[in-house]
């Protein structure tokens, strides 16, 4: 970490506006844990490198497929049931009960319109 109050994690695909591919959720995952037992670190920003924040999960860029095909689940409804469970459901619990209030995400904003 930083050794900072303040940690800034960016997401950095903008090539596939920051979809979130399993290796990316994973970093990010790693990333709030070290960040949780962390005690000099008091807030956590997310950031999106880019036009866009993310968009989504990866659900089919190259490095997606790539890493699919390296690390399978299962096909069967274990399988399915484990990938549901490690990729989109406890990591996502953590980040929610992240113990250093939820971390902040910052948005790219446009404004549409001005008075």
């Amino acid at each position: 970490m930083t050794g900072r109050a303040v940690l800034t994690i960016t997401v950095d695909r903008p090539e596939v506006l920051n979809a979130q591919s399993r290796i990316m959720r994973e970093e990010l995952d790693h990333a709030l844990l070290t960040a949780e037992h962390d005690e000099e670190v008091k807030v956590v920003i997310i950031a999106g490198a880019g036009d866009q924040f993310s968009g989504g999960h990866d659900l089919g860029s190259p490095q997606e497929m790539e890493d699919r095909e390296r690390r399978p689940y299962s096909p069967d409804t274990e399988g399915e049931y484990e990938r549901s469970w490690k990729q989109n459901i406890a990591n996502t619990l953590r980040w929610r009960d992240f113990p250093q209030n939820p971390p902040l995400l910052r948005f790219k904003v446009i404004a549409l319109w001005e008075d």
